[in-house]
């Protein structure tokens, strides 16, 4: 299951780095938890996401390829299967295959979780990347809830 939060904090207790693509790169860049994410695991990337976001976030490796496929997501998607990393997306259907693959999912949201799991941020700073974040994610009701779920396991209900 992709969504399940004690899963999540299983897999956040083993993540140390991960593939980033342009969905998620922009979404941590707009809500300021890029810096804190880059400060907390290592970031990979590949060089057309850099092109599609126009920006290579300070802290954020590029690893460079000489795959055949031609599509950003089919790419990325190689790459973190190469290193058996995890991948940090907010497409479906990346996620999905992804999963497919055996490879650990998340997306901003749980990048959210993942660094209060870590004491890098107070629910305080949590809540407020998340008031930041909601708006521009177009996250369905199934993973707001999954959010809301983890966060008050790890303290930070909606009270905080």
């Amino acid at each position: 299951m992709l969504f399940d939060a004690d899963l999540s904090l299983v897999q956040f207790s083993r993540l140390t780095s991960a593939f980033v693509d342009s969905s998620s790169l922009i979404y941590m860049d707009k809500t300021g938890c890029l810096g804190e994410v880059v400060s907390a695991i290592m970031l990979k990337t590949i060089p057309e996401v850099t092109e599609e976001t126009g920006f290579t976030p300070p802290g954020v490796s590029v690893f460079t390829h000489s795959f055949p496929e031609h599509d950003t997501d089919s790419l990325l998607l190689k790459a973190a299967a190469g290193e058996t990393s995890p991948i940090i997306s907010e497409d479906k259907s990346l996620i999905l295959r992804a999963d497919r693959a055996r490879l650990p999912c998340f997306n901003t949201l749980m990048m959210l979780l993942f660094l209060l799991y870590k004491k890098r941020i107070t629910g305080p700073q949590y809540r407020s990347f998340y008031d930041r974040l909601v708006p521009i994610a177009r996250y369905g009701e199934y993973v707001l809830r999954f959010g809301e779920e983890t966060a008050v396991k790890l303290g930070a209900g909606p009270d905080t």
